[in-house]
């Protein structure tokens, strides 16, 4: 697995399972007692004691799941899965509903004040997801083609931010083209980038990064997501 992959599922088990079944024997699990489990995460087990996210419940359920297959198959503990006859709960998905054209003129009007709203517009116009593009490097922007070539993700693990040499799809390398407008802007944040690197002088930390703080480090992966919020909530 990844390391963000593996770093999701312990935390699921250290948050969810454990506090929930951990305290039964392996052989004492019942359908029952999962049935019980998943109930009460569909219902309560959120934050504050909301109803836990569908997919969350269904996540969980796909760890014991499997956990338990381990048990029967490789290690010998258990005759059966007890798992495997549980109805897991679908509970509601939530819908996300897309800008629409208006909602997105607006947001950009608003955006482009900030230095990094070649990122935003590189998001809308390209697809790309935000660890993508955090993970972009001068290297990847052929402004001749316009054109941006996307081969690996921005990542935190542990804590730390980290690239991976995939995308979040796996292999998911893909080229995208620009329309002429995009591809200025991001010829306009690349002129930022150097005046900001000339103010900066002995500072300046030289990364390759598309995307990086005045001094030249990448930015916090949290930052695009904030500063996203922001925005929409005061617009």
């Amino acid at each position: 697995l990844k390391p963000r992959t593996s770093e999701g599922y312990r935390n699921l088990i250290d948050r969810y399972i454990i506090p929930g079944i951990g305290k039964l024997q392996i052989a004492q699990i019942r359908p029952s007692h999962l049935q019980n489990f998943y109930k009460e995460l569909n219902e309560s087990g959120g934050k504050d004691g909301a109803p836990l996210s569908a997919r969350t419940v269904q996540y969980v359920s796909a760890i014991v799941k499997k956990s338990l297959k381990h048990a029967v198959e490789i290690e010998g503990v258990l005759p059966n899965n007890p798992a495997t006859r549980v109805r897991v709960p679908r509970g509601t998905s939530r819908r996300l509903e897309p800008f629409t054209p208006i909602q997105m003129r607006i947001f950009q009007e608003e955006i482009q004040k900030h230095r990094l709203y070649a990122l935003f517009r590189l998001a809308i116009y390209s697809g790309a997801r935000k660890g993508e593009l955090l993970a972009l490097r001068w290297e990847d922007i052929d402004f001749e083609g316009s054109r941006i070539d996307v081969s690996k993700n921005r990542v935190v693990v542990g804590g730390k931010s980290l690239v991976q040499e995939s995308t979040k799809g796996g292999e998911g390398r893909r080229s995208v083209h620009l329309d002429s407008e995009t591809m200025q802007i991001i010829n306009d944040h690349r002129k930022q980038q150097i005046g900001e690197r000339l103010i900066a002088g002995n500072l300046w930390a030289e990364t390759g990064f598309v995307f990086v703080s005045e001094i030249g480090l990448p930015i916090d992966y949290g930052t695009p997501t904030q500063l996203f919020s922001k925005t929409i909530k005061r617009l």
